[in-house]
């Protein structure tokens, strides 16, 4: 896997800048719909400092070697890689808002209720970060509610609105009910 010198994959980049261009580009099994891109020698150094552009071709042709061993490409791996830092692309995606983002990676099987490298699940991030627009989007994939963070605390307990807090205990009643009724 291409890697800039963060440990962040091509997805983990286009998850934290909203590119969905990108990452539905990625779990096709086409050629990517990019122009080509000319690539200065100068571009191509391993640097500290290499751009994010050669990342970008980098993984394109990381991407056309692909072609043709579909059957070797487990895209639940990809999903569940984490950079240096130990964030994977639905948490990055959350933590930088980008909600027309998220329906892509569920949709490649994104793990919901996968704990980031601080013990939170994305619904406990977008509550903390009061996203309620994505909190909503998060509970129509049916998260569990019940998980802790390392300090004990669920996802009602992060939100930091009373909007949230609320949908989140309106969430957890209804999933009560509905477990009482079986």
């Amino acid at each position: 896997t291409v890697r800039d010198r963060e440990g962040n994959t091509l997805l983990m980049l286009a998850c934290v800048h909203g590119q969905l261009g990108i990452v539905e580009a990625l779990f096709s099994h086409s050629e990517f719909a990019l122009p080509e891109l000319p690539v200065p020698a100068e571009l191509n150094k391993e640097t500290s400092s290499e751009p994010r552009f050669t990342l970008l071709v980098k993984a394109i042709r990381a991407r056309k070697a692909l072609d043709g061993q579909t059957k070797n490409f487990n895209e639940t791996a990809w999903l569940t890689e984490a950079n240096d830092l130990g964030d994977y692309p639905l948490a990055l995606a959350v933590m930088a808002g980008w909600e027309h983002i998220v329906p892509t990676l569920m949709e490649h099987k994104a793990q919901v209720n996968d704990f980031s490298r601080l013990g939170n699940t994305v619904l406990m991030m977008a509550a903390e970060r009061g996203n309620q627009p994505m909190v909503e989007l998060l509970l129509s994939y049916k998260p569990k509610l019940k998980p802790q963070n390392q300090e004990g605390k669920a996802a009602v307990d992060l939100a930091s609105t009373d909007g949230i807090r609320r949908l989140l205990q309106k969430y957890l009643i209804e999933g009560s009910l509905k477990k009482k009724k079986k």
